[in-house]
């Protein structure tokens, strides 16, 4: 536990942030509520997407944000506000559209915001989700994405379906997840904490040991802090592997 706690310390201020398509707008002229405190994390955190929203008065704006939970008692969605680099609150029946932030496509708002709100970020398997979560933000947290750096993401999506008994639909749903995805540190530390609990998280940990470091590497050059975080969480996952 120390050691995540040292793992935390390092990525607590981290945070993806995901690329905008040139066919999205921000429009944050019109602001719905004040800055808050980080909300408790849920299980569709880390989720990045930009929304259209209209407000109470009718008036409409347009932002990035990575979802942190979702309120099923009062149908709020929380979520990290890039453009306003703070924690806003929007009413799940008040967003009129919603897209892929990177690539522009549009998402069915209604059927994305059900998933996200029963079962979490929108893909079956539960163990990829958190092997994205950690890898995407090693690739990520620190800046734009190599292609060496994606490569080495497909690469581990692939492996997985091979390793853990997926299939071509398993690629597709993970390759899908890992363009839309902005985890913070806290979503990282997360995703490291719940390998090491699951039932599987022996094989889970052996997996990401080797991939998490690919990640790492991918792009040729490595810092000392690099070096030292790599080594802090392949520690972690080597115990959890024992």
């Amino acid at each position: 536990m120390n050691l995540l706690r040292s793992i935390y310390t390092s990525v607590e201020t981290k945070r993806v942030t995901p690329a905008l398509a040139p066919s999205l707008t921000p429009d944050v002229s019109i602001d719905i509520g004040p800055d808050a405190p980080a909300p408790r994390p849920g299980r569709s955190s880390g989720f990045a997407m930009f929304i259209t929203y209209c407000d109470a008065d009718g008036d409409e704006t347009a932002r990035r944000i990575s979802c942190r939970r979702f309120d099923v008692g009062t149908g709020l969605l929380h979520a990290h506000c890039f453009e306003r680099n703070a924690w806003r609150s929007f009413r799940a029946d008040r967003i009129t559209a919603a897209f892929c932030a990177e690539t522009g496509e549009e998402f069915d708002s209604q059927n994305l915001l059900r998933d996200l709100k029963l079962r979490g970020l929108p893909i079956d398997d539960s163990r990829l989700a958190r092997v994205l979560t950690t890898l995407v933000f090693l690739m990520r947290c620190d800046g734009e994405a190599h292609q060496l750096e994606q490569d080495a993401i497909g690469q581990a999506i692939t492996s997985f379906a091979i390793r853990f008994e997926g299939d071509d639909g398993t690629v597709y749903e993970g390759e899908r997840l890992a363009g839309r995805l902005a985890p913070d540190g806290q979503d990282f530390v997360r995703a490291l904490k719940w390998i090491g609990r699951h039932a599987d998280g022996r094989r889970l940990a052996r997996f990401l040991i080797d991939h998490a470091a690919a990640v790492i590497e991918a792009d040729g050059v490595l810092r000392e802090s690099e070096i030292q975080f790599g080594a802090e969480v392949s520690q972690y996952l080597k115990s959890a592997a024992v």
